[in-house]
């Protein structure tokens, strides 16, 4: 059963040893990522990842392809993190997807003692094809006799300064205010609702997984415990945490 969602964004710079002289800048939005990776830890026994195939995957991608244990040498620094608690072999899988390494740092930060589940998706998804993948995955984590959360690694516009990775884009700032708006609100439907060509236009990496996640959580309802965004270098950065509306620590999306 599902009991609980987090998103939050696929920058390995919320790794204090890679942040370098950003590391302070990004201290916030690394507490607030961390609070979502704490709140599901404390009430799921298995974390199943969203995000983009291939996004930003390590340039030194290399065999080992499935391994449980990943490191960021890829981007400067040799941080590993394991998906299942395993310790650390002398050579890691350096084509773990950038959203996998992600939650396994989330995972060490808060000491979990969840494993990490994957399914990952590829960016250009029709919003259909994500419902459907949602709807599946949620039939699936349905019938799990675990506590089952659901975390979203992604990142939002990447054009909302002139100096932002995609360049300025005025359309930028009026999607980032419906997205946090959504976060806040816990609106699937807004999610589900994104089009896809403005979100290519604007580099939002996101859409996909959220579509997915939309089609997970159906009818549902969520109420959020965490929320923060920022968007210190012109993309869109989100930290959430979704529990059942209505229903203590304990109940249940459905």
């Amino acid at each position: 059963m599902l009991t609980a969602i987090g998103i939050v964004p696929a920058t390995p710079l919320l790794v204090p040893e890679l942040g370098g002289a950003a590391a302070g800048e990004l201290a916030a939005l690394r507490e607030h990522t961390v609070a979502v990776a704490a709140g599901l830890a404390d009430r799921c026994d298995r974390w199943t990842v969203l995000g983009v195939q291939g996004a930003r995957e390590t340039p030194a991608a290399r065999s080992l392809a499935g391994s449980p244990v990943g490191s960021f040498a890829g981007f400067g620094v040799d941080v590993r993190v394991s998906l299942d608690g395993a310790p650390a072999p002398a050579v890691t899988d350096a084509a773990m997807p950038l959203p996998l390494l992600i939650a396994g740092w989330l995972r060490g930060a808060v000491g979990a003692g969840c494993a990490v589940a994957a399914e990952l998706v590829d960016g250009a998804a029709d919003p259909s094809d994500c419902a459907a993948a949602g709807r599946a995955l949620a039939g699936q984590l349905a019938g799990s006799p675990l506590r089952e959360g659901v975390l979203v690694v992604a990142d939002g516009p990447t054009t909302l300064t002139a100096k932002a990775p995609g360049a300025f884009d005025p359309r930028a700032a009026g999607l980032d205010a419906a997205l946090r708006a959504a976060f806040a609100a816990g609106d699937l439907s807004c999610l589900a609702a994104l089009d896809e060509v403005l979100c290519a236009e604007l580099g939002v990496e996101g859409r996909a997984p959220w579509q997915v996640l939309a089609g997970v959580v159906g009818d549902g309802a969520v109420r959020d415990a965490v929320v923060f965004a920022d968007a210190p270098y012109g993309v869109g950065y989100y930290a959430c945490l979704w529990l059942p509306a209505g229903e203590d620590s304990t109940g249940v999306l459905a």
